[in-house]
């Protein structure tokens, strides 16, 4: 296991987590007469927020497979409440409600409550973890989350890949006029303004480094796996 950042899909348990998704999203679908190549619902499910999107040779769009998530959204959830992954725990209906909130479905006020839930139990670290025991989230990533479940509406895919506030977790489309800004030093955080940015510093200095400089644990020893 690996990462590349500190937020939700950016670390190899993220992402297999969100497979594990996408294919439990395909057999139910495929359940109800609904065919589409595995590849091709990754495709769909990374680019919601164009209603357009088509990968090629598919004859699904993203607006088509809206609608059919919408039909089996609370059917997914309940499985995540009934099955706990083993290794992960609540963790992984964090991943189900990023993929959902990202894809713009229906999420029940029920299921929202769920996740919010799901988010306190889930672990967390506010820097550096070893890869065996990095289950759950990093502190920028659970600010993501969490801000999510706040500003989400049915119906508008929410943005879980582009920049967020490493504090506060908002993202672009929250601030709008204003945008984000990076740190002037690792330029791989992002912050809504000072006051966040100054919040975040206890936290943010044990990986905060100059382009090219492995973060160092909290006894000062520099490791790869951000």
């Amino acid at each position: 296991m690996g990462r590349w950042g500190h937020r939700i899909f950016e670390g190899d348990s993220d992402l297999d987590l969100k497979g594990d998704l996408t294919y439990a999203i395909g057999e139910k679908l495929k359940a109800r007469s609904i065919t589409i190549e595995e590849d091709h619902l990754e495709d769909l499910l990374d680019n919601m927020t164009n209603p357009n999107n088509r990968p090629t040779p598919s004859p699904m769009s993203s607006q088509q497979l809206r609608d059919h998530l919408n039909t089996i959204s609370d059917e997914l959830f309940e499985d995540y409440r009934q099955k706990k992954d083993p290794l992960y725990g609540e963790y992984s209906a964090v991943i189900l409600g990023a993929v959902m909130m990202g894809a713009g479905v229906k999420i029940s006020s029920e299921n929202m409550v769920y996740l919010r839930q799901a988010a306190d139990k889930s672990e967390g670290y506010p820097g550096y973890r070893l890869p065996f025991g990095d289950l759950g989230f990093r502190d920028p990533g659970k600010a993501q989350f969490l801000a999510a479940l706040s500003h989400y509406r049915n119906g508008e895919p929410r943005d879980m890949h582009g920049p967020s506030c490493f504090y506060c977790g908002r993202i672009n489309q929250d601030l709008h006029p204003r945008s984000l800004m990076k740190c002037g030093r690792c330029k791989g955080a992002w912050y809504c303004n000072q006051e966040c940015q100054r919040a975040n510093w206890k936290n943010h200095k044990l990986i905060c480094r100059k382009d090219g400089e492995p973060p160092l644990t909290a006894g000062g020893f520099a490791l790869l796996n951000v």
